[in-house]
């Protein structure tokens, strides 16, 4: 019988979890404060731990650094996505907030039950040349030791336990349904429970017998994310997921994407050339040239860059900051003698202003950048630091 760790403070939480575990058929152990987690770690090893991060004593996070090969599951309130990375990245393999579906913990829970069995019998992980090994954390690529960092190697590892969907394989003369139940058994999981669901969480449920040899491109990509989707990953990666869909389809996969990100709370790493349709999804950036990462950037930041304004070049950047400052006008200078201006500007008074201090305009348009003028501009050169 597996053994899971209760650590939580909440009596309330902590009954409900331990009867909802002993119906399922785990023995439970059960510890109120992060001292008492710790103690108890030191009489037995459960097979996963549910952690709460507000305890007594020693933090919920003190305690995960302390715990060393066996999975551990965040239960938190906390739901900010920095606390995710930090924990994650910390060492803990899921994440879920409180309040949660119990249905969705369980499966959480047999999900990392499953893959700390894989990682028992499987310590390596591969992908052509590249060799990865689990235990010592050593990355090789052909004879060669590569050196990585730690968010570094996190990454690589949920590369290479994870898919990435391009073009799908996918078999032709079967069906939807039908691939899917193939990939369950290439995961080697139990049962097919779950394939009637998968096929509705894509806007597939209703393709019936028809072959995928007769799917749309739209819905042979629903079909391989649905594949992607059967080992419960949290972190998917998609290689230019809308490349030749025609509109409809585009915004199929993006409301698909965004209901995976918000609902099931799965990460995705988009690699695409379609700018317009990225910064529909993103809310990070990483721009990349011949293989270097040129500039990370978030969204935010992003839309403050190719923010709508008016560019105005003058002979006196000094006087123009102080008549701005006087009109109550945000700014941005530039350089000596242009800046952008945003928001709405009445240019007669503006200019009346700047006469009035010896000060000419000498060049005035709107500029209005997007993300593909934005990567273009980058790549050549301008870096907009």
């Amino acid at each position: 019988m597996m053994k899971i760790a209760v650590i939580d403070d909440d009596v309330y939480i902590g009954d409900m979890l331990e009867e909802l575990l002993r119906r399922e058929g785990y023995q439970v152990l059960r510890a109120y404060s992060g001292t008492e987690a710790l103690l108890l770690l030191t009489k037995t090893r459960p097979d996963l731990i549910l952690l709460d991060l507000m305890l007594p004593g020693r933090s919920g996070e003190d305690v995960l650094s302390q715990i060393r090969g066996i999975p551990v599951i965040i239960l938190s309130a906390k739901a900010d996505a920095q606390d995710k990375v930090k924990l994650l990245l910390g060492g803990a393999v899921d994440y879920v907030t409180k309040p949660f579906d119990t249905g969705e913990l369980l499966a959480r829970i047999s999900v990392q039950l499953r893959n700390a069995a894989l990682y028992v019998s499987h310590p390596v992980l591969t992908f052509e040349d590249l060799t990865l090994h689990v235990d010592t954390h050593q990355v090789q690529h052909g004879e060669h030791m590569i050196r990585l960092t730690k968010t570094e190697y996190a990454i690589l590892k949920l590369l290479l336990q994870n898919p990435v969907v391009e073009t799908p394989s996918v078999y032709l003369e079967l069906t939807a349904q039908e691939n899917i139940r193939e990939q369950y058994r290439v995961l080697g999981l139990p049962d097919f429970a779950g394939v009637t669901e998968l096929l509705k969480l894509v806007g597939l449920s209703d393709t019936g017998n028809k072959k995928i040899k007769n799917f749309s491109l739209g819905m042979r990509q629903r079909l391989g994310i649905a594949i992607a989707l059967a080992g419960d990953p949290d972190f998917l990666v998609l290689d230019e997921p809308v490349n030749g869909l025609d509109p409809q389809g585009i915004i199929e996969i993006r409301e698909l994407i965004l209901k995976l990100n918000r609902e099931h709370q799965i990460t995705f790493l988009i690699s695409s050339h379609i700018l317009d349709e990225l910064s529909r999804l993103a809310t990070h950036y990483g721009f990349i040239d011949n293989g270097h990462m040129v500039k990370e950037i978030n969204a935010e930041e992003l839309e403050a860059a190719c923010r709508k304004c008016m560019r105005l070049k003058v002979t006196d950047a000094a006087v123009l900051a102080r008549v701005l400052d006087r009109m109550g006008l945000e700014y941005t200078i530039l350089d000596d003698g242009q800046a952008d201006i945003f928001g709405s500007v009445n240019i007669t008074k503006l200019a009346v202003a700047l006469e009035a201090e010896h000060c000419e305009i000498t060049s005035l348009h709107e500029h209005d950048e997007s993300l593909e003028s934005y990567y273009v501009s980058l790549m050549g050169g301008d870096s907009r630091e």
